[in-house]
């Protein structure tokens, strides 16, 4: 992780589906220097993204129950 938190990106994993959402988690870490938050669902996600503070990059499903990305 970068010591300066206040530069890390924050990405937001968005999907449905338990087992898509610890893929791409776990492949993610290898690489992803930054944080990585998951949310199961759109509303989740939002209120994530509003909570957060500093740049937020979102990684969506493109069809989920509710709210799809």
């Amino acid at each position: 992780m970068n010591s300066d938190t206040s530069d890390q990106i924050k990405l937001i994993v968005v999907d449905d589906e338990p087992t898509q959402r610890l893929l791409l988690t776990r492949t993610l870490e290898k690489d992803w220097n930054h944080s990585i938050l998951v949310a199961e669902n759109g509303h989740q996600a939002i209120e994530l993204a509003e909570r957060e503070e500093g740049p937020l990059l979102l990684l969506l499903d493109w069809m989920m129950p509710d709210l799809s990305g």
